[in-house]
Parts: structure tokens; C-alpha cells; sequence
């Protein structure tokens, strides 16, 4: 069989732009809501904030895990990966809201009067306060960009020059970029989701937002990889086959979300401690038990169901459709999580939280698509190429 053109670069200019468009009227729309009232726009910034960076983060666990594990749907998502790894510079730009404006609007632990009056925060102030909040975030943020340049460095080298021994460069790269990928993001789901309710805590909370961030890097990979196969030469890429390893992946996780959601929430109903059901409880009343629910059919039993099918998970025209579904959930997940915390016992939804997710992520996918069109959309060079869609691309 003939093999596609490796070198062919999708043209994403006009969606970028659209995309840029977008993304600035989200964010005029966002500073009016500033304007409004700071405590509402820094609620909504950070749920919209937090959706975008977990799919960056996420590009950059997929790709160090599949170069460990290796998967010929990896050799052709890989520069899907790469582009929302290229993201990670802008939003450690875009957390310097959160860091130096909304640490005082959003978490009670920065208050001196309200540590001053709990134990618990008193106990934990040594963690948990604003200086040490920007320190850790620093952290993060040199590690993250820092493993994610060398991954990127090492596949520009790759373009120019064939090297196969190049292969265990990335394995390098990819071992302790993992492991501290992991450490990082548990330490940064606490500072800026848990810390929300600094009294309570759950040691499945990091895991959840990790198996999260990889579910909505698979959805988003399925999405870019159908659009790409409507014409040639990508069509040959994306064919059934690579399509059926990335719908498998697409279903584990959803599973594993399902399970590291349900032991959480198992964890803390057999404890029944009065420091962590309280969590529950608030998300079991006052409306937010509706979202619940519908987590559990429409991102768990629904996609679930549809994904068991071989056929489903071969059709690209189904598989967008339950990746771009689930990546919708994944917003109203995280929302599930988060919001209680900062809006209290009733169901609020605001329209800033639109102007957030729009603002941010036209800005984010304006990034993400010119960088997905700077390059041959699959590594030129990779020695296990050609094997891997002679075998995967039909």
C-alpha cells in the first residue's frame, strides 16, 4: 500500500484566528464582569482557568506515557500532544490573576482574621498561605515547561536528524518527567482546588484531577484526529484502526474516572468524619445532587455504553461526538468540584463562567491550533513511523 505524505501540515490559520476572536471577547465580556463585582469574576476565571491547564497538563502526561509505553496511536497523536504542550508558557501567563489578585478572593486561608480563629488553618498556615502559594506554583510551572521543552527539543532534533537511539532520549526525558508530573499536580490540586475548603481533605482528590486531566487529552486527540481525517492526506493517518486505539483509551479512562470518583466518594461515607462529609453533603443538596447525577449517566453510563460497541470506536462520525461530549463534562466535572466551595449550599451558575471558558480557551485554542500547524502533523523521523501507520492508518 501506498503511505501517506509524513510531511504534510495541516492549515489551521483561519481556526486559529476565528479562535483568537473569540477567546478576546470572552475576555472583554470577563473584565466587564470584574468590573461587576472581583470576588464572581475570579470565581469563573479560576473554573476556566483550571479546564484549559488540565488539558495542557494532560497532552504532556499522554505523551510521556506513551513514550514509556510506546502504541502506534501515540506515533500519530503525537504532535496533537505536543502543540497542547506548547501551551504551558501561556498559562503560567494566565495564573498571575489567580496568583497575585484572586488568592485574597477565593481562598479563606489567606485571610490573617480567619486563620486567627480556626485551629485548623492556624495548623496549616505554614502550607497554605499566600507567599508560599506563588512559591509552589513557581515550581510547578519551571517543571512542567521545563520537561516539556526538553520532550519538544528532543522531537525538532528527531525532524532534522534519524536517529533510532533518539528513542531513549525521550525515555529519559519522559521517567522523571512523569513521576514529577504526578508529585506536582497532586501538590497543585490541593493549592488550587482543595484549599477551597481547607478544612476538608481527601487524599484521592490529586488522583482524580490526574485521570481527569489524561481523559480530556484522549477526547481531545479523537476530536483533532476526525477533523484532520475528513480529507487527505490525513485521512490515511486517522483510519479506522488508529481511531479503535484511541477509543479504547478514551473508554479505560472513562472507567477510571468513574472508579477513582466513586472510591472518593466511598472513602468518605465509610469514614463518615464530621471534617470530610460536609463536602457531600453540599454537593448532594440545594441543586448541585442534579449535576451529580447527570455526571453519573452522561459521563460515565452514557459514553460508557456507546463506547463498548467495536464499531463505535471505529467511526469517527460517533467518536467525535462522545469526545467532544465528554470533554463538555469534564467542564461541568470539575465545576461539580470546585464551585460549592465558592458559592455555598444553592446552585449558581454565572455568566461570567461563560465568559471565562470562552476567553480562555479561544486564547488557549488559538495557541493550540497555530502550533498544530507549524509542524508535519506526525514525527517524520520516528523510527517506529511508517510500521505503525502501515499497520494502523486503513
Amino acid at each position: 500500500m501506498s503511505l501517506p505524505d509524513f510531511s504534510a501540515r495541516p492549515s489551521t490559520g483561519k481556526a486559529a484566528t476565528v479562535a483568537f476572536a473569540v477567546g478576546a471577547a470572552g475576555i472583554l465580556a470577563l473584565a466587564a464582569g470584574y468590573a461587576a463585582g472581583p470576588t464572581g469574576f475570579f470565581q469563573s476565571y479560576l473554573l476556566g482557568y483550571l479546564f484549559w491547564i488540565y488539558l495542557s497538563l494532560g497532552c504532556m502526561a499522554v505523551v510521556m506515557l506513551q513514550y514509556m509505553t510506546g502504541g502506534r496511536w501515540g506515533v500519530a497523536t503525537r504532535r496533537i500532544g505536543e502543540a497542547g504542550i506548547r501551551t504551558l508558557p501561556l498559562m503560567a501567563l494566565l495564573f498571575l490573576p489567580v496568583a497575585f489578585g484572586g488568592v485574597h478572593s477565593l481562598y479563606e486561608w489567606a485571610h490573617p482574621d480567619a486563620v486567627k480563629v480556626s485551629h485548623i488553618l492556624a495548623h496549616r498556615s505554614p502550607y497554605l498561605n499566600p507567599e508560599a502559594f506563588r512559591l509552589r506554583a513557581l515550581v510547578y510551572f519551571v517543571l512542567w515547561i521545563g520537561f516539556g521543552y526538553a520532550l519538544l527539543r528532543l522531537s525538532r532534533r528527531q525532524d532534522t536528524a534519524a536517529n533510532p537511539e533518539m528513542t531513549r532520549g525521550f525515555r529519559a526525558v519522559s521517567a522523571p518527567g512523569g513521576i514529577l508530573y504526578f508529585l506536582t499536580m497532586t501538590f497543585a490540586a490541593i493549592d488550587w482546588g482543595m484549599s477551597l475548603e481547607p478544612h476538608w481533605f481527601s487524599p484521592m482528590f490529586g488522583v482524580i484531577q490526574i485521570i481527569g486531566q489524561a481523559l480530556g487529552a484522549f477526547a481531545l486527540f479523537i476530536a483533532v484526529a476526525v477533523l484532520l481525517g475528513r480529507t487527505e492526506p490525513f485521512r490515511s493517518i486517522y483510519g479506522a484502526e488508529i481511531l479503535h486505539d484511541l477509543g479504547k483509551l478514551l473508554l479505560a479512562f472513562t472507567m477510571l474516572w468513574a472508579y477513582v470518583s466513586f472510591s472518593q466518594y466511598l472513602i468518605v461515607y465509610s469514614g463518615n468524619l464530621k471534617e470530610e462529609i460536609p463536602y457531600y453533603i453540599r454537593r448532594l443538596h440545594g441543586g448541585w445532587e442534579l449535576l451529580g447525577v447527570a455526571l453519573m449517566l452522561f459521563h460515565f453510563a452514557l459514553p460508557f455504553a456507546v463506547l463498548l460497541s467495536r464499531g463505535s470506536k471505529r467511526t469517527g462520525r460517533i467518536l467525535i461526538v462522545v469526545a467532544l461530549w465528554i470533554l463538555a463534562l469534564r467542564y461541568v466535572d470539575l465545576f461539580w468540584q470546585l464551585a460549592p466551595s465558592m458559592r455555598g449550599d444553592l446552585l449558581g451558575v454565572r455568566w461570567t463562567d461563560a465568559a471565562a471558558l470562552a476567553g480562555i480557551g479561544g486564547i488557549w485554542l488559538g495557541f493550540f491550533l497555530r502550533a498544530l500547524g507549524s509542524r508535519p502533523i506526525v514525527p517524520v523521523n520516528d523510527p517506529h513511523l511508517k510500521e505503525a501507520l502501515a499497520n494502523g492508518g486503513h
